[in-house]
Protein backbone atom coordinates (compact mmCIF):
# COMPACT_ATOMS: atom_id res chain seq x y z
CA UNK A 1 0.00 0.00 0.00
CA UNK A 2 1.08 3.28 -1.09
CA UNK A 3 -0.83 5.28 1.73
CA UNK A 4 1.17 7.90 3.40
CA UNK A 5 4.45 7.09 1.93
CA UNK A 6 6.45 10.20 1.66
CA UNK A 7 10.16 9.24 1.70
CA UNK A 8 11.18 11.49 -1.43
CA UNK A 9 13.11 13.98 0.53
CA UNK A 10 15.02 11.12 2.03
CA UNK A 11 15.65 8.82 -0.73
CA UNK A 12 16.96 12.23 -2.60
CA UNK A 13 19.45 12.95 0.43
CA UNK A 14 20.58 9.39 0.60
CA UNK A 15 21.35 9.41 -3.01
CA UNK A 16 23.72 12.12 -2.57
CA UNK A 17 26.35 10.01 -1.19
CA UNK A 18 29.09 10.24 -4.12
CA UNK A 19 32.40 8.95 -4.59
CA UNK A 20 35.08 9.85 -2.21
CA UNK A 21 37.35 12.09 -3.76
CA UNK A 22 40.78 11.33 -5.62
CA UNK A 23 43.81 11.50 -3.17
CA UNK A 24 46.51 14.42 -3.35
CA UNK A 25 48.57 11.41 -5.13
CA UNK A 26 45.72 10.90 -7.28
CA UNK A 27 45.43 14.40 -8.23
CA UNK A 28 46.57 15.94 -11.24
CA UNK A 29 49.47 17.86 -10.53
CA UNK A 30 47.92 21.91 -11.21
CA UNK A 31 51.06 22.65 -13.32
CA UNK A 32 51.47 19.84 -15.22
CA UNK A 33 49.43 21.39 -18.28
CA UNK A 34 45.67 20.30 -18.95
CA UNK A 35 43.65 19.44 -16.43
CA UNK A 36 41.48 15.75 -16.78
CA UNK A 37 38.00 16.36 -16.66
CA UNK A 38 36.30 15.04 -13.47
CA UNK A 39 34.93 12.12 -13.49
CA UNK A 40 31.22 11.61 -12.89
CA UNK A 41 30.31 11.20 -9.48
CA UNK A 42 28.96 7.75 -8.91
CA UNK A 43 25.80 6.93 -6.66
CA UNK A 44 24.79 4.35 -4.41
CA UNK A 45 21.69 3.26 -2.71
CA UNK A 46 20.44 0.40 -0.82
CA UNK A 47 17.08 0.60 1.10
CA UNK A 48 13.86 -1.04 1.90
CA UNK A 49 11.62 -1.17 -0.91
CA UNK A 50 8.79 -0.84 1.21
CA UNK A 51 10.11 1.80 3.16
CA UNK A 52 10.93 4.27 0.63
CA UNK A 53 8.06 3.55 -1.92
CA UNK A 54 9.10 2.40 -5.21
CA UNK A 55 7.23 5.52 -6.78
CA UNK A 56 9.51 8.10 -4.08
CA UNK A 57 12.43 6.32 -5.31
CA UNK A 58 12.17 6.86 -8.81
CA UNK A 59 10.68 10.08 -8.77
CA UNK A 60 14.40 10.81 -6.94
CA UNK A 61 16.66 9.13 -9.38
CA UNK A 62 15.07 11.04 -12.01
CA UNK A 63 15.47 14.25 -9.85
CA UNK A 64 18.80 13.51 -9.84
CA UNK A 65 19.44 12.73 -13.42
CA UNK A 66 21.60 9.65 -12.59
CA UNK A 67 22.55 7.27 -14.54
CA UNK A 68 22.36 3.38 -13.64
CA UNK A 69 20.94 0.34 -12.51
CA UNK A 70 18.12 -0.30 -10.10
CA UNK A 71 17.48 -3.91 -8.86
CA UNK A 72 14.82 -4.90 -6.88
CA UNK A 73 14.82 -8.13 -4.66
CA UNK A 74 12.20 -10.02 -2.70
CA UNK A 75 12.37 -10.58 1.41
CA UNK A 76 14.76 -13.99 -0.06
CA UNK A 77 17.11 -11.89 -2.10
CA UNK A 78 15.81 -13.02 -5.72
CA UNK A 79 15.89 -10.47 -8.00
CA UNK A 80 12.24 -9.09 -8.68
CA UNK A 81 12.90 -6.75 -11.49
CA UNK A 82 15.50 -4.98 -12.78
CA UNK A 83 15.24 -0.68 -14.05
CA UNK A 84 17.62 0.97 -16.24
CA UNK A 85 17.77 4.80 -16.38
CA UNK A 86 19.76 7.33 -18.42
CA UNK A 87 20.01 11.10 -16.46
CA UNK A 88 17.22 9.73 -14.76
CA UNK A 89 15.05 8.57 -17.67
CA UNK A 90 13.47 5.27 -18.14
CA UNK A 91 15.83 3.29 -20.57
CA UNK A 92 14.63 -0.10 -20.24
CA UNK A 93 12.56 -2.28 -17.14
CA UNK A 94 11.72 -5.77 -16.66
CA UNK A 95 10.72 -7.97 -14.37
CA UNK A 96 9.84 -11.63 -14.90
CA UNK A 97 8.02 -12.18 -17.99
CA UNK A 98 7.03 -8.47 -18.64
CA UNK A 99 9.19 -5.59 -19.97
CA UNK A 100 8.44 -2.25 -20.40
CA UNK A 101 5.99 -0.40 -19.26
CA UNK A 102 3.61 -3.16 -18.25
CA UNK A 103 6.74 -4.30 -16.04
CA UNK A 104 6.76 -0.89 -14.26
CA UNK A 105 2.85 -1.03 -13.99
CA UNK A 106 2.74 -4.16 -12.77
CA UNK A 107 5.99 -3.50 -9.96
CA UNK A 108 3.20 -0.24 -9.04
CA UNK A 109 0.07 -1.97 -8.79
CA UNK A 110 1.01 -5.01 -6.90
CA UNK A 111 3.80 -4.03 -4.60
CA UNK A 112 5.86 -6.79 -2.61
CA UNK A 113 7.94 -6.27 0.64
CA UNK A 114 12.06 -6.70 -0.56
CA UNK A 115 14.89 -4.00 -0.80
CA UNK A 116 16.75 -2.41 -3.22
CA UNK A 117 19.80 -1.28 -4.55
CA UNK A 118 20.98 1.21 -7.69
CA UNK A 119 24.22 1.60 -8.95
CA UNK A 120 25.20 4.51 -11.52
CA UNK A 121 26.84 2.54 -14.22
CA UNK A 122 27.14 4.69 -17.84
CA UNK A 123 26.49 1.34 -19.71
CA UNK A 124 22.90 1.51 -18.80
CA UNK A 125 22.52 4.43 -21.67
CA UNK A 126 23.71 2.11 -24.11
CA UNK A 127 21.25 0.07 -26.12
CA UNK A 128 17.65 0.28 -27.46
CA UNK A 129 15.71 1.45 -25.22
CA UNK A 130 12.46 -0.79 -23.97
CA UNK A 131 9.83 2.21 -24.98
CA UNK A 132 11.83 3.40 -28.41
CA UNK A 133 13.04 6.03 -26.80
CA UNK A 134 14.68 7.16 -23.14
CA UNK A 135 11.40 8.45 -21.45
CA UNK A 136 10.60 10.65 -18.13
CA UNK A 137 8.84 7.79 -16.07
CA UNK A 138 6.81 10.01 -13.64
CA UNK A 139 4.34 9.82 -15.62
CA UNK A 140 4.20 6.34 -16.16
CA UNK A 141 4.54 6.27 -12.23
CA UNK A 142 1.22 8.20 -11.87
CA UNK A 143 -0.63 5.81 -14.51
CA UNK A 144 0.80 3.15 -12.43
CA UNK A 145 -0.76 4.54 -9.13
CA UNK A 146 -4.07 5.31 -10.65
CA UNK A 147 -4.32 1.74 -12.00
CA UNK A 148 -3.14 0.55 -8.33
CA UNK A 149 -5.82 2.51 -6.68
CA UNK A 150 -8.78 1.16 -8.87
CA UNK A 151 -6.88 -2.89 -8.98
CA UNK A 152 -7.67 -3.03 -5.54
CA UNK A 153 -11.45 -2.86 -5.95
CA UNK A 154 -10.72 -5.17 -9.01
CA UNK A 155 -9.33 -7.88 -7.01
CA UNK A 156 -12.34 -7.68 -4.54
CA UNK A 157 -14.09 -9.53 -7.10
CA UNK A 158 -11.36 -11.03 -9.40
CA UNK A 159 -9.33 -12.35 -6.62
CA UNK A 160 -5.98 -14.68 -7.08
CA UNK A 161 -6.48 -18.16 -7.46
CA UNK A 162 -10.62 -17.63 -8.66
CA UNK A 163 -12.00 -19.50 -11.82
CA UNK A 164 -15.17 -17.89 -13.90
CA UNK A 165 -18.04 -19.55 -16.12
CA UNK A 166 -20.22 -17.75 -18.29
CA UNK A 167 -23.70 -17.03 -17.81
CA UNK A 168 -24.70 -16.93 -21.46
CA UNK A 169 -25.16 -13.26 -20.73
CA UNK A 170 -23.79 -11.21 -24.12
CA UNK A 171 -20.31 -9.97 -23.10
CA UNK A 172 -19.31 -5.83 -23.67
CA UNK A 173 -16.32 -4.13 -23.43
CA UNK A 174 -16.27 -0.94 -21.65
CA UNK A 175 -15.51 2.03 -23.23
CA UNK A 176 -12.12 2.47 -21.87
CA UNK A 177 -10.75 -0.52 -23.54
CA UNK A 178 -8.21 0.42 -26.11
CA UNK A 179 -6.94 -2.85 -27.64
CA UNK A 180 -10.36 -5.17 -28.65
CA UNK A 181 -8.77 -7.84 -30.06
CA UNK A 182 -6.46 -8.45 -27.18
CA UNK A 183 -9.93 -8.01 -24.60
CA UNK A 184 -12.04 -10.72 -26.66
CA UNK A 185 -8.69 -13.33 -26.23
CA UNK A 186 -8.94 -12.78 -22.48
CA UNK A 187 -12.74 -13.60 -22.99
CA UNK A 188 -12.55 -16.58 -24.63
CA UNK A 189 -9.64 -18.02 -22.46
CA UNK A 190 -11.19 -16.66 -18.78
CA UNK A 191 -14.52 -18.83 -20.22
CA UNK A 192 -12.61 -21.76 -20.98
CA UNK A 193 -11.84 -21.43 -17.25
CA UNK A 194 -8.39 -20.45 -17.39
CA UNK A 195 -7.55 -17.89 -14.36
CA UNK A 196 -6.45 -14.04 -14.56
CA UNK A 197 -3.10 -15.03 -13.41
CA UNK A 198 -2.70 -18.15 -16.08
CA UNK A 199 -4.34 -14.89 -18.83
CA UNK A 200 -1.43 -12.61 -17.13
CA UNK A 201 1.51 -14.53 -17.72
CA UNK A 202 0.48 -16.24 -21.20
CA UNK A 203 -0.45 -12.99 -22.85
CA UNK A 204 2.40 -10.95 -20.76
CA UNK A 205 0.26 -8.21 -19.17
CA UNK A 206 -0.09 -6.60 -16.04
CA UNK A 207 -2.37 -7.52 -13.69
CA UNK A 208 -4.58 -4.13 -14.26
CA UNK A 209 -5.00 -5.17 -18.08
CA UNK A 210 -6.73 -8.45 -17.30
CA UNK A 211 -8.70 -7.94 -13.82
CA UNK A 212 -10.39 -5.03 -14.26
CA UNK A 213 -11.80 -6.93 -17.41
CA UNK A 214 -13.01 -9.77 -15.96
CA UNK A 215 -14.45 -7.82 -13.18
CA UNK A 216 -16.62 -5.69 -15.65
CA UNK A 217 -17.66 -9.45 -17.20
CA UNK A 218 -18.81 -9.99 -13.37
CA UNK A 219 -20.42 -7.12 -12.72
CA UNK A 220 -23.04 -6.94 -15.95
CA UNK A 221 -23.79 -11.15 -15.70
CA UNK A 222 -21.63 -12.22 -18.31
CA UNK A 223 -19.46 -13.95 -15.96
CA UNK A 224 -19.80 -15.97 -12.32
CA UNK A 225 -16.69 -17.51 -10.37
CA UNK A 226 -16.96 -21.40 -10.05
CA UNK A 227 -17.84 -23.15 -7.11
CA UNK A 228 -15.68 -24.35 -5.18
Amino acid sequence: DYAGRHFGELAAKALRRSCPPPTAAESPDANSGPQAEPAESCYELDGDLDLFGLPNLLQSLNGSRVTGRLVLCDESGDELALVELAEGLLMRCASGPLVGENALFQLLERPAPGRFHFASDPSAAEGEPHLGQPIDPLPLVLEGLRRHDELQQALAIVPDGALFEGTGAKPTLPDSCEDRERARGIWHMVRAGESPESCELRLELDAYSVRMLVSHWVEIGALREKAA
